[in-house]
């Protein structure tokens, strides 16, 4: 990988760091796709006797404008298809390796995974469990105290 391809991954993870710092509560995996990735635009050709109009959903996508009719006598639309979390779930799992994030399966019994911040490799430990028993409601655990050499 060269060095462009690295900074703008290093770029992005940097981005969904602090869409996470920054929420008041964990963010699902589709929720930061959308506000990282934005819809993705195409277009799409349907009869003339359909009647679609400008933010009408069609096939799960919702209609941004049209273009016209082609040669086959088809209105032709451009629709915004949502982001796929295809796209961000990959750095959302080597964010959770490295231990800035951490991931929270959803309560409801549905696949959706919740992400919330954790912090920088190297800050206070203290601090990340901290966060981590608030998270997880946990009663703190006593540190025992390192030996000494004498």
């Amino acid at each position: 990988m060269n060095r462009r391809a690295r900074a703008d991954i290093e770029q992005f993870r940097d981005q969904i760091l602090a869409e996470l710092r920054d929420a008041p509560r964990p963010l699902s995996t589709r929720e930061l796709a959308d506000r990282l990735l934005g819809p993705s635009n195409h277009h799409i050709c349907l009869p003339p006797g359909v009647g679609a109009a400008i933010g009408d959903r069609v096939k799960g996508q919702t209609i941004v404008e049209c273009h016209g009719i082609d040669l086959f006598g088809n209105v032709v639309y451009v629709v915004a298809a949502p982001a796929p979390c295809a796209g961000i779930y990959p750095h959302l799992r080597a964010l959770e390796a490295l231990g800035t994030i951490i991931r929270l399966d959803s309560e409801q019994g549905d696949r959706t995974a919740y992400w919330a911040f954790l912090g920088n490799i190297g800050e206070d430990d203290e601090r990340q469990s901290a966060q981590l028993e608030a998270l997880w409601e946990l009663p703190a655990v006593e540190r025992l105290p390192r030996y000494e050499r004498h």
